[in-house]
């Protein structure tokens, strides 16, 4: 590698040194390849260099080519590759990630323009610090990562980094940051340094929903699901049980839950979430409403009817004192509570509420109408 990209900086066995001094390691001899052909250098003058500071080889070759970037006046590279040493391993939507007004805004970029921020990563890319894949990924290597990392806590500015990718979170497309905003939730927490600063948590929080519920749209199911079992563990742990973030992020999980082909796991989610709402908060609060329907369409969708009917017994009175007897969905309910109980073993009570029920939908959708006639039958059902 380091003859055919620097054909001009020495012999082969002078290459062959220089390699075995970097430890036969292919990203040393990236950052070789690319500082040598930047400042046309040899590779016996590069060996001399490396040999000076009392570091690993490795991390004087990094820090070698963030000084050369500085003295072509790029030395926000620097705070650029430490900000990027914060995001997961993963290849990382940069151009989708990296909001210019958001940094030029910051402390970390003031006044960045568009052909700088370019300027940097090609700067950054040109001397082996990063890749950037045509589809539009970045990476970094895990031994550029960790010195980057250590680099930017020493610095002191990793409070800054971590502050400044959570608000690039945020303003991010949610369907292409679900690893970033899920790998930087546990960096807010394993960073925090206060037991009751939780703010940032929460809103971090907030965002990974929002991620989630974008992997969801796209019937990605399972990370989602993956989204929200990471959220839920770090609400509960962090925010408490009973804190609204946690609750929503388990309303949220349990959806997720079901359609990744588990019913019965979303109900017993759901089962926690209304006995948490139940003693502590309003049972007419928006939240708390879906969490009481998701549980009883999860109860029905996984066939236990003894659970759907329990579920359809508390939500019906909730959501009529919510939304008043003639409301549609209250009525839809009504019929969902009759059918559960029927099939729970209860045929007189589900003929019994049909039969009541079914003035109110003629009522409402007219004699003629198909939920009508259905009910019509599920009568006749139910009475033999």
């Amino acid at each position: 590698m380091l003859t055919a990209l620097c054909p001009e900086a020495g012999t082969p066995a002078q290459a062959a040194a220089l390699a075995a001094q970097l430890g036969d390691e292919p990203l040393g001899a990236r950052l070789a390849a690319a500082y040598l052909a930047r400042v046309r250098g040899t590779f016996t003058g590069y060996r001399t260099v490396l040999l000076l500071p009392p570091a690993p080889q490795l991390d004087t070759a990094i820090e070698l080519a963030l000084e050369r970037l500085d003295d072509e006046g790029l030395g926000q590279a620097r705070t650029l590759l430490r900000l990027l040493a914060v995001l997961p391993g993963a290849p990382v939507p940069y151009p989708e990630l990296l909001d210019l007004e958001l940094l030029a805004d910051s402390e970390l970029f003031p006044r960045l323009t568009g052909p700088h921020l370019a300027a940097l990563l090609d700067g950054l890319a040109g001397l082996a610090l990063v890749e950037m894949a045509t589809a539009g990924t970045l990476t970094m290597d895990p031994a550029v990562r960790e010195f980057a990392d250590r680099d930017g806590r020493d610095s002191g500015q990793r409070p800054a980094h971590v502050a400044q990718l959570g608000d690039l979170i945020v303003a991010a497309p949610p369907r292409v940051v679900a690893a970033v905003a899920a790998h930087f939730l546990g960096l807010v927490v394993e960073d925090r340094v206060d037991d009751e600063d939780t703010a940032e948590v929460d809103r971090i929080a907030n965002t990974c929903l929002h991620v989630g519920d974008a992997l969801a749209e796209d019937e990605r199911f399972g990370e989602a699901r993956a989204v929200g079992t990471a959220v839920v563990a770090v609400a509960r742990r962090v925010l408490g049980p009973a804190h609204r973030r946690t609750l929503l992020a388990l309303t949220f999980l349990a959806g997720w839950t079901g359609h990744d082909g588990d019913p019965a796991g979303a109900h017993a989610l759901l089962t926690e979430v209304t006995a948490t709402y139940r003693p502590v908060a309003d049972p007419i609060d928006p939240d708390a409403l879906v969490a009481f329907a998701n549980r009883a369409y999860w109860a029905a969708r996984a066939g236990d009817a003894v659970a759907a009917r329990d579920a359809y017994s508390e939500l019906v009175p909730l959501r009529t004192r919510q939304a008043g007897p003639d409301d549609r969905d209250v009525l839809f309910d009504r019929g969902e509570l009759a059918h559960w109980t029927g099939m729970a073993g209860d045929a007189a009570a589900a003929h019994a509420q049909f039969s009541a029920l079914l003035p109110e939908f003629e009522r409402t959708w007219g004699a003629d109408a198909e939920d009508v006639v259905a009910m019509r039958e599920a009568i006749t059902r139910w009475e033999t």
